[in-house]
């Protein structure tokens, strides 16, 4: 097993690269990113990576993140905690596979993920889960 501070050191992960993840996301969903993410669900934080960039822009109203690693959510909230971002935009933490209907129906405006697919035994339980939770008319 990897832990956080390794799985950081592998991928090289850090607050510039959590930008430029963010920026690339951007640019890859071109006109269907939403110009507001509202309430936000991302699975798989892993360490941050994402959630480092969604907690300092004023683009989320609310992020809810998960992971199915609890020592990963501890690192990713220590992260966020060091760099002040626990003040700003309210962050819930939440250990889920990401195929369990642990969410109500229709709660979160945008679900976003990286690198998570891959790891996923039951890829259509979890884009099933992730559209159920998303409100009408909301991204993923």
């Amino acid at each position: 097993l990897t832990t956080p501070a390794d799985y950081d050191a592998l991928h090289q992960i850090d607050d510039g690269r959590s930008a430029a993840r963010y920026r690339d996301l951007k640019r890859l969903a071109g006109e269907r990113w939403p110009t507001s993410l509202g309430s936000v669900l991302e699975v798989g934080c892993g360490t941050g990576l994402l959630t480092r960039a969604l907690a300092r822009g004023d683009d989320a109203t609310d992020l809810t993140v998960t992971d199915i690693s609890l020592p990963m959510l501890r690192a990713t909230r220590g992260h966020l905690d060091r760099a002040g971002l626990l003040s700003g935009t309210p962050v819930s933490f939440a250990t889920h596979a990401g195929t369990e209907p642990v969410f109500r129906d229709s709660a979160f405006d945008t679900c976003v993920g990286t690198s998570v697919l891959p790891q996923q035994v039951n890829v259509r339980g979890l884009l099933a889960n992730t559209f159920r939770g998303l409100k009408p008319g909301g991204r993923a």
